[in-house]
């Protein structure tokens, strides 16, 4: 077994101090954030509307029959596996 660096001991006491450090860093930078002066208007979600002109839009395909047709955002069911599966 190698002796520890000096200086560098890992016990339950400098464990929870970084631990400690790394939570009021975490929640720290989240409040600070919350100081500026104004809002940010030069993000990415003030652009969605450009961005959504240029997306295509759902469609869904129909290649089977479902065995129960799905609605809204439940999708569609099949109990069995299509006897006659083709590709195109």
């Amino acid at each position: 077994m190698k002796p520890s660096l000096p200086g560098a001991s890992t016990d339950r006491r400098n464990v929870l101090r970084l631990l400690g450090v790394g939570a009021a860093a975490t929640l720290g930078g989240g409040t600070l954030a919350g100081c500026s002066e104004e809002a940010g208007s030069k993000g990415t979600a003030t652009q969605a509307d450009a961005i959504k002109a240029v997306l295509p839009t759902y469609q869904p395909a129909e290649l089977v029959k479902p065995d129960i047709p799905g609605q809204g955002p439940i999708p569609q069911g099949f109990l069995n596996y299509p006897a006659n599966w083709s590709t195109r």
